[in-house]
């Protein structure tokens, strides 16, 4: 929206600041400038608790994870009995239990 300022824009943009602030101009560029100023440094100050945070936050987990027995083999599954049947999957030339509804004869339910 503001990528396109080219010199006459900011021309007049100086033309009314003068208008507007007159003497005061430099007052209040310095007043922006300390603003914007202390926006950055409350922006590093978040920045370097959330670091400090995280990092505590990892090395408490680092602690806790030596401080876990190690995990234990897993219990594997027994063999089925030897007397059961295995499952076998239907003959693949077994009829269907409904024959597909042929083109000139409308299905009946």
């Amino acid at each position: 929206m503001f990528g396109n300022i080219g010199l006459p824009e900011l021309l007049v943009i100086l033309i009314v600041a003068l208008l507007i602030f007159g003497r005061r101009l430099p007052e209040v560029m310095r007043s922006v400038g300390k603003g914007v100023t202390e926006f950055k440094r409350g922006l590093r100050d978040v920045e370097s608790e959330m670091d400090k945070a995280t990092t505590e936050v990892r090395d408490v987990a680092y602690e806790a994870r030596k401080e876990l027995p190690p995990p234990a083999e897993e219990a594997k599954p027994a063999p089925p009995p030897s007397d059961a049947k295995p499952e076998t999957p239907p003959p693949s030339d077994a009829k269907p239990e409904h024959p597909p509804a042929s083109p000139d004869k409308p299905s009946t339910p």
